[in-house]
């Protein structure tokens, strides 16, 4: 059975359970019942989805020794991944061909529910590597020394704070950029979820040039090429 998929088994059915819930909030208009019922929604989707995600990414790690085969393997990750988000970019779409706004919200979420339970349940069937696993005893002061270990490493420390503001300014983008759609550009909601998904499938598009870049420079390089681009592009698209 393994170490990572006990936590994959555990977490799929609860995570799409709460991604349901997310879109069915109570039907009042008590501003403070709706923001706790969606923070304690989100903050049980981030649970879920830490418990997912984790055990996922140490599989693909697991798949190869190998420096560029596992670069390939994130990268084609990172390509379903763009995939899935799209799809999910299509949901404003789909709400409108309901009637009312939050029915089609609570009907297409259950279906988006039962998709990402069902394609995530496919990480059950990767086998784990046990050649060479030792069974160590671990506690949660052996986590606490590790983590001020990494605390003490200078280029963890630069990793962590770079991550912290890319996530910062992501949310920020990604939280305002509907409302900037809808209220600034005058975009109905059925255009909206074209546009998001056609945004992310141009992302996709340039997934194979930047992996081949980073094998071929290497990832920490093609990282700030990256960067760097599109700090520029947004640049660029706010005077468009």
């Amino acid at each position: 059975w393994g170490r990572r998929r006990p936590w994959i088994a555990g977490a799929v059915l609860p995570f799409g359970l709460v991604f349901a819930l997310l879109f069915r909030p109570p039907a009042t208009t008590d501003q403070t019942t709706l923001f706790l019922y969606l923070l304690v929604s989100l903050l049980a989707l981030d649970v879920f989805g830490t418990m997912l995600q984790i055990p996922g990414i140490a599989l693909g790690t697991e798949l190869s020794s190998d420096y560029h085969e596992r670069t390939r393997i994130f990268a084609w990750g990172a390509l379903f991944s763009q995939l899935g988000t799209i799809v999910g970019g299509l949901l404003p779409a789909l709400v409108t061909r309901f009637p009312d706004a939050r029915e089609g919200y609570a009907q297409v979420s259950v279906w988006f529910a039962v998709f990402a339970v069902l394609t995530t349940s496919l990480l059950l069937l990767i086998p784990e590597r046990r050649k060479g696993q030792q069974q160590i005893e671990v506690s949660w002061g052996d986590f606490l020394h590790g983590y001020r270990a990494c605390l003490r490493n200078r280029e963890f420390r630069l990793l962590l704070l770079t991550f912290w503001g890319m996530s910062i300014g992501g949310g920020i983008g990604h939280a305002v950029g509907i409302y900037a759609l809808v209220y600034w550009l005058g975009f109905t909601q059925r255009e909206v979820g074209f546009l998001i998904a056609l945004a992310l499938g141009a992302s996709c598009v340039g997934l194979p040039f930047w992996t081949r870049l980073s094998v071929r420079i290497g990832k920490d390089t093609a990282l700030k090429w990256l960067l760097f681009y599109e700090i520029g592009l947004r640049c660029v698209m706010y005077f468009l």
